[in-house]
């Protein structure tokens, strides 16, 4: 076997380092909603802030990002890990308990700002 074909074949099993730079594009928003919407092809991540109105709580909703079913999946893993990583760092993390007086069918869809469509 020709010393070329090793190299190749080693160059391929090392990982690619990977270089992470910012678009010019690049825009940081606060989010403490969420709402989910998904197609057999596709994930959308829907961010927004809860803001109160007047008398109402409203939603205003920042930004959207769409991905893959597959991405998708791989950022839910990675989120489940960096929670766990920082619950053992910190405590754990308590998510608000809905009222009392709100039956399972009367809950709305909206829990703690995350919503599914």
């Amino acid at each position: 076997m020709p010393d070329t074909a090793i190299k190749s074949e080693t160059q391929q099993q090392q990982p690619q380092e990977l270089e992470t730079v910012r678009s010019e594009k690049f825009i940081k928003i606060y989010a403490n909603a969420a709402n989910l919407e998904m197609t057999p092809w596709d994930f959308n991540i829907i961010f927004g802030e809860l803001k109160k109105s007047n008398d109402k709580v409203v939603i205003e909703q920042s930004v959207a990002i769409t991905m893959s079913p597959q991405h998708a999946k791989a950022l839910a893993g990675v989120l489940v890990g960096h929670v766990k990583q920082y619950e053992k760092m910190v405590g754990e993390i308590n998510l608000p308990q809905p009222p009392e007086n709100q039956t399972e069918q009367s809950k709305p869809m909206a829990v703690a700002g995350l919503k599914t469509n």
